[in-house]
């Protein structure tokens, strides 16, 4: 079967080839490779032009305007003429039998699900494979992780359920698509492969931090993850302890590093985000998300809270919770790790 690989580019100059590389190498009968110039303003365009001349599995397409990722994704599966459909950043590596795997584990399923390596600046390579409900559940299957990149998906589906990307975000396309393709109840097959090499490009990330961590961006990832619950929940009553147990902490982490002046006004925001969620009558869950007591979230300032996460007071509660019973192991380890990442990185 063919596969049809979609690949957004914008301002790639330094990773484009790499990734195209890498996805060019699949050990696959039949592949094309869809990459969409997003209108970048540096020499990947260039770049792009001279891959495609050297390999005629390459569809370049150059937009004249910046149209947005969800744009360029359905501009993308409007290309596609593959059976498959699989989705990969630019800024991102397939490992050579990551396709491979997939189209062995599919079988006459509308979705696989694989696993995938999140590979850090400094070489650290963590691998996440779909265990347990993962491997069981269609919901937590498919949220093993909420990307498209480690998925291969049945073009036919997506198109007799006319599933598409919304073009209205700018961020979390790809959790609301996952969202309205689970209303589908596709039948999906899970990979013990990983499938996919993320780059966790933290030092990239820190060098536009302005940019990147606002109180714009950080209303952004709310209303993705109200959007999730609003379409999911009728159908997924479960969704609700999932969305507010495992979303929770990359938020925390995002709003620590919003800037001064729109600290503040973020944490209305968030507080009022999370009384949608019953932490009043699970303390030991916001703690061990976090690292500080729901009574200070809801009660202190933005500033101290974000002080209430450095002292030893949160540690020390964690602590005496865990040796009263009331805290389980992996609470206790969940709020270490989250604890020893904000001490390292301040996120």
């Amino acid at each position: 079967m063919k596969i049809s690989v979609i690949m957004p580019s914008y301002n790639s100059i330094d990773t484009l080839e790499s990734a195209v590389a890498s996805v060019l190498s699949s050990q696959v009968p039949e592949l094309e490779l869809i990459i969409i110039d997003d209108a970048s303003t540096d020499t990947s365009r260039e770049l792009l032009s001279s891959l495609a001349e050297r390999d005629c599995r390459i569809r370049a397409v150059y937009n004249e305007k910046n149209i947005g990722v969800g744009a360029v994704r359905n501009l993308g599966l409007k290309l596609a003429t593959g059976e498959l459909v699989a989705f990969c950043d630019s800024d991102d590596t397939v490992p050579t039998d990551g396709y491979a795997n997939m189209l062995l584990d599919i079988g006459n399923n509308d979705i696989v699900i694989g696993g995938y390596r999140v590979l850090s600046d400094a070489g650290k390579c963590d691998t996440h494979i779909p265990r347990g409900r993962q491997k069981r559940e269609l919901f937590y299957a498919v949220f093993s992780g909420s990307s498209l990149w480690h998925k291969m998906f049945r073009r036919s589906f997506i198109l007799e359920n006319s599933l598409s990307f919304r073009e209205d975000v700018t961020l979390g396309e790809d959790v609301i698509f996952l969202s309205e393709l689970l209303l589908c109840r596709p039948s999906f097959a899970v990979s013990s492969h990983s499938v996919y090499n993320y780059r966790n490009r933290r030092e990239a990330k820190r060098s536009s931090l302005t940019h990147q961590f606002t109180l714009e961006k950080f209303r952004e990832h709310i209303y993705c993850r109200t959007e999730m619950l609003r379409i999911l929940e009728p159908a997924y009553p479960e969704c609700r302890d999932y969305i507010y147990q495992h979303f929770v902490e990359y938020l925390d982490r995002f709003f620590a590093l919003i800037p001064e002046c729109e600290r503040d006004e973020a944490f209305g925001e968030f507080r009022k985000y999370m009384s949608g969620y019953d932490y009043e009558n699970h303390p030991e869950l916001f703690l061990a998300l976090t690292g500080v007591p729901y009574s200070v979230f809801c009660t202190a300032s933005a500033d101290t809270y974000l002080r209430a996460k450095e002292e030893l007071l949160p540690r020390d509660r964690v602590s005496a919770e865990f040796a009263a019973g009331r805290i389980g192991l992996r609470f206790a380890l969940k709020y270490i790790k989250n604890w020893l990442r904000f001490k390292l990185f301040g996120a």
